[in-house]
């Protein structure tokens, strides 16, 4: 079947006369989420410029407690530092309340990255996202990662190990290239797995919380 530009291949498979005992829903990556674990990150709405700016205003803070600077060089960090804070108050941050708060903030990103929504677990759902290769479980099945957004694991980090499945994928399925857009259908289950592989240039450490037994998936190709 020919659409403009675009072939949907579909590739669906029946594992005896199994069948979902409610429909699969259609769910988002923000559902992967404990919503009990989210907060409030205060470094969250920081763009690259306003990064920067704490970027500074931290590292000047830090070379001034050096007690050995000469005056100039203590003249220049203080005003460099000056700066830098003005900058965040021009834009309504208090440099130094984020500088303050930045290992609570890491602590919490930490737990919150491993909490998944306890209402998904065992659940049969239907999930789109990008192909990240990976190699074929013990079984000898297909394998695939998935994430968010594209680039994510090679040009960006990787997401939270809660916005990263482990999808085990149909015998059927073709070669999935590297950022292959897919659509996923199967019973998710929460299980923290680690495993350090190749993407792109070099070793990148993926932990993801989700598994994904995959009953079927829809592949969209290019003519």
């Amino acid at each position: 079947m020919q659409f403009r530009g675009l072939i949907v291949f579909l590739v669906a498979v029946t594992m005896g006369t199994q069948v979902f005992a409610k429909p699969p829903v259609a769910i988002g990556w923000a559902d992967l989420k404990d919503p009990h674990a989210e907060f409030n990150d205060p470094f969250e709405a920081l763009g690259i410029f306003e990064l920067q700016s704490l970027s500074t205003y931290l590292r000047a803070g830090q070379q001034l407690q050096d007690l050995d600077l000469d005056d100039a060089t203590r003249k220049r960090l203080e005003n460099r530092r000056r700066i830098a804070a003005n900058s965040l108050k021009n834009k309504g941050y208090d440099a130094q309340r984020l500088v303050d708060q930045r290992f609570v903030v890491a602590e919490k990103r930490a737990r919150a990255g491993v909490a998944g929504n306890p209402d998904l677990d065992g659940k049969p759902v239907k999930l789109s996202g990008f192909v990240i290769p990976a190699p074929p479980g013990a079984s000898g099945k297909p394998r695939a990662y998935l994430v968010p957004e594209l680039g994510m694991c090679a040009h960006v980090p990787p997401p939270p190990a809660n916005n990263l499945v482990l999808a085990h994928l149909p015998g059927s399925t073709p070669v999935l290239p590297l950022f292959t857009q897919i659509t996923v259908t199967g019973t998710l289950t929460k299980q923290l797995q680690e495993q350090t592989m190749r993407v792109v240039d070099g070793p990148v450490r993926m932990i993801s919380l989700w598994t994904l037994d995959a009953t079927g998936l829809e592949i969209p190709q290019a003519n």
